[in-house]
Formats: structure tokens, sequence, C-alpha cells
């Protein structure tokens, strides 16, 4: 089982990888694509194709891809994995108290990264990035069964992101203070420190 903060930590590492529906954060070759674009024709069909066989031989993924690469479990598919959350809540509860839980809608995953954004897979023309929650059409936040939402002792009472911001402070040894506000400084402490 993974923490949830080394969850955010690889999904946030992923950023930038092209989007291929099938594919599960893997180099594709131009027989995996091929196989690819033969299973899926419809999501494949126009320039789709094209694109994706000039791109072959390119780190590829989709959104559950992302979700079970991050967190080091066998791929699934995005109601798979929400078939086997723990507990799921209506997307307009989540607070940074759900930092590392999945967004979903039906046919579609992403992980919550606290200060209102959210990191997926979202598509051909998009790839693996971030995207402000509100702005996105998830219905569900999802505690998944294969993260450890408890890696830190925390004292009760304390948020997710205060935990966070001193794991930055004590294991990557950001100049941050640990007050529950994801300003510019921790912004700039996990850009530096978990996007190497």
């Amino acid at each position: 089982m993974i923490s949830w903060y080394e969850f955010v930590a690889n999904a946030l590492r992923a950023k930038g990888v092209n989007y291929r529906y099938g594919a599960k954060m893997e180099v594709l070759g131009t027989k995996r694509q091929e196989l690819l674009i033969k299973m899926y024709p419809k999501y494949y069909a126009g320039s789709r194709k094209q694109k994706a066989l000039e791109t072959a031989g390119k780190l590829a993924t989709d959104c559950s891809g992302l979700v079970t690469w991050a967190a080091g479990t066998a791929p699934l598919s995005s109601s798979a994995i929400a078939d086997d959350a723990i507990e799921s809540i209506p997307i307009d509860k989540v607070t940074e108290k759900h930092i590392g839980w999945a967004v979903w809608k039906k046919g579609h995953i992403g992980i919550y990264i606290g200060n209102g954004k959210c990191i997926e897979a979202r598509g051909f023309d998009y790839g693996v990035s971030i995207w402000t929650l509100k702005n996105r059409d998830f219905t569900h936040a999802l505690k998944l069964d294969f993260v450890d939402y408890d890696a830190f002792p925390q004292e009760k009472g304390t948020d997710p992101i205060n935990v966070f911001m001193q794991a930055l402070a004590n294991k990557a040894g950001a100049k941050i203070e640990v007050d529950g506000i994801t300003g510019a400084n921790t912004k700039a402490a996990v850009e530096r420190f978990l996007l190497k």
C-alpha cells in the first residue's frame, strides 16, 4: 500500500505524459500502438490514428493507467477502481482533507492534489495535466483501498495539508511554514522536490 503523499508525488511526476486510450503508463512501440488502434477503432478514428502512429515510441497512459501506475498497483479500469473504493463523496464536498483521493465520473478518473486542483490523463489533446477541479465535470471523490491515508501519525484535527507540508519540511528540506496554507512557497517546494 502506498502513502497518499507518495501517490500524489508519483502522479505529479507523470505531468506531460501523452494520453493514449488503452495505454497503461508504457512506452508504446508501433506494434502496441497498432494493436490499440485495432482494439479501439472509434477512439483512434480520423487524425488521431495518424498522430498516434507518428508518436509511437513515447511514454503514454490513459486515465486509469495514471492512477494505478502512481499507486504501484495492477492496471484497473476507472469503474473497477470506483467499485473497490472505501468511500465515495459528492465532488462538491471535496476539501483539503481529501488530498490523494481519486476524482471520478463514469468512464474517467483523476487524482485530487490539493489547492482546488486535480491531475488527470485528460485526453488525446491534453495528456497528463493539472486542472482546476471546479472547472471539470467529475461527480465524486473516492477514498481508494490501495492508498494509505494515515501514513503519518497526526494529532486529532490535523488536516492532511499540514501533514504534507510537514513532510516537505522534514523529508525534503523545504523552507516553508507549516500553516495549512498552500501558498507560493509550498507550491515552489512541491515543484522543486517532488517534480524532479
